[in-house]
């Protein structure tokens, strides 16, 4: 019974659930990314695409998954333009870092220069998100 209540206690906290989402999130950005650049398509647009999909898969389970309290802003459209200025600036780090691992300095391969950066743009998605819209 207490390893349930700890359980129960510890998926109840928002950035527990946060990480649970942003595994998903990251699950459907990298396959979205891994079939564009098999399919022949540029690993910066491949980064855009997985991107922007994971994150609306991400926006629509995080309001109601992860952040239940609600926004700290007035309105939907409101926290709908929050997120979305927070995500055009986590996809402006993930494709300036993608070019960096992948062509200025270190020359990796973009698989795992994707994975790289899917790491540090979490952090900074979660921190931003929890100070600037959500409870």
């Amino acid at each position: 019974m207490e390893i349930k209540s700890y359980t129960v206690a510890l998926l109840n906290r928002p950035s527990i659930r946060f990480l649970f989402l942003g595994a998903a999130s990251t699950i459907v950005d990298y396959l979205i990314f891994s079939l564009l650049i098999v399919l022949g398509i540029h690993y910066l647009v491949a980064v855009a695409v997985g991107y922007t999909i994971g994150f609306i898969f991400n926006f629509i389970v995080g309001r109601s998954v992860v952040f239940k309290n609600g926004s700290k802003l007035q309105s939907f459209t409101h926290e709908l333009a929050a997120v979305s200025f927070i995500t055009v600036i986590g996809l402006g780090l993930s494709l300036v870092l993608m070019y960096l691992l992948s062509e200025a300095c270190c020359e990796l391969d973009p698989f795992i220069a994707r994975l790289i950066t899917i790491v540090v743009v979490f952090f900074y998605n979660y921190i931003v998100r929890k100070i600037f819209v959500y409870h």
